[in-house]
């Protein structure tokens, strides 16, 4: 029997060969079709030297938002309160001399007090 480590490496090659068969023949790459990946970083790894710049680039993903990000500080030194964090907001681009249009959407604001 394989190890999942020897399993793992297979299925990276796999996916590299896929990846390079594609590229070989113009086709489009679309990496978020399938239902179940090896880790990004993985599969970076096992791309040939020579192929390197051609795939790295399509292989690049989205970056995850974090709960240290701007918006969770901004919700956090406001304490959660959505008028401050929308006040200070709109402040802020203002100051930046950005033109501010705001657009209510959603229905929670529907739960608050009628003042707000």
């Amino acid at each position: 029997d394989l190890s999942r480590a020897e399993l793992m490496m297979m299925a990276i090659a796999d996916v590299i060969n896929q990846l390079v068969e594609a590229h070989e023949q113009g086709k489009y790459i679309n990496l978020n079709k399938p239902s179940a990946l090896p880790r990004l970083v993985d599969v970076i790894a096992a791309v040939p030297p020579h192929y390197r710049r051609a795939l790295v680039p399509k292989l690049k993903t989205k970056p995850i938002c974090t709960a240290s990000g701007p918006t969770p500080m901004r919700a956090t030194r406001a304490r959660y309160d959505p008028h401050l964090q929308t006040r200070h907001r709109v402040e802020q681009l203002k100051q930046l001399g950005h033109s501010v249009e705001f657009i209510v959407m959603g229905e929670t604001f529907m739960a608050l007090a009628e003042e707000y």
